[in-house]
């Protein structure tokens, strides 16, 4: 993890809203993303969270964390629907000119977002933070999703900002979830520390074969090929090679936004076999070529 007081100078937490949500039996949510950060506790209740290209249960004490910007859909069970608390929220104040109800921080479109809506996907903060973790003590959290979680009346009068107090009650709501996912047992530290460094190798593609660098991140984490990759199964929901190959995918959608380099480039820069490849797999992760992506979402 990066040194946090980098990141801690230039964070000022700010709570959009949050809430009580009750689904119907057999509700669905999505696909669509939210502009701003959010951590969601499963209260009651069953259900599936679609996030990204990873599908978790959703069941009670499962706790989410989706970035600001991120696909995901939620699935509510037939029988036993899910209840969520919830808290979106900007790791710092983000101008959106015209946001007045929580509703305007989700986008259904088939993300056909302009380049202004782009603008309003909140900050990221760069720490190791899962998607997934699980609480034990539901009732402890819920007695502090309870001190910031907006009254009716005020959503409806759109008293947006938050009062002072609630701001407090939010930050240190965000101190404790950061603390607790920081030594929660449910994430491997061993896992934890080989997804940084895919993470970090996927910024600088080198032409090592994907197997033999697998087998070196087995050996960085000191466990043999097999409990490896049983063990990162476990815990990500994906093989080490599917995570990997995805984490790749995702840095060419990065590409496709923010640079001039055409697909051709872009395949060749991933070391994909063929830019035909290239543009099958991006289509099954996100449902579009490379080619519509640049056209939806290129700030160029």
């Amino acid at each position: 993890m990066s040194n946090p007081r980098t990141y801690l100078d230039n964070i000022y937490p700010y709570v959009l809203f949050s809430q009580k949500y009750l689904f119907s039996p057999g509700q669905t949510s999505g696909p669509r993303i939210c502009y701003a950060s959010s951590i969601i506790l499963i209260e009651e209740g069953l259900g599936r969270l679609h996030l990204n290209d990873r599908v978790y249960d959703a069941k009670p004490g499962a706790l989410f964390y989706i970035a600001p910007g991120s696909v995901h859909k939620w699935e509510a069970d037939v029988r036993s629907p899910m209840i969520h608390r919830c808290a979106y929220f900007d790791w710092k104040y983000t101008e959106r000119p015209g946001f007045t109800h929580q509703n305007d921080y989700f986008d259904y479109t088939d993300f056909k977002t302009d380049r202004a809506r782009i603008s309003y996907i909140g900050p990221q903060i760069h720490l190791d933070i899962p998607e997934h973790t699980t609480v034990k003590d539901i009732k402890a959290w819920l007695s502090m999703f309870d001190k910031f979680t907006s009254l009716p009346e005020l959503l409806a009068e759109h008293h947006f900002p938050y009062s002072l107090e609630m701001r407090g009650y939010f930050q240190l709501f965000l101190h404790h979830f950061i603390t607790y996912i920081n030594s929660s047992a449910s994430f491997d530290p061993r896992i934890q520390k080989v997804i940084h460094m895919l993470n970090e190798l996927s910024s600088s593609i080198s032409g090592e074969p994907v197997d033999y660098l697998l087998e070196r991140c087995a050996k960085e984490a000191r466990l043999s090929l097999s409990h490896f990759h049983a063990l990162f199964k476990r815990q990500t929901g994906y093989s080490p090679k599917a995570y990997w190959h995805n984490t790749i995918l995702l840095k060419t959608k990065d590409d496709l936004r923010f640079t001039n380099l055409s697909i051709t480039e872009i395949a060749a820069k991933y070391r994909f076999s063929s830019i035909n490849y290239f543009s099958k797999a991006f289509h099954k992760l996100t449902g579009c070529s490379p080619t519509e992506y640049r056209k939806r979402n290129s700030i160029y």
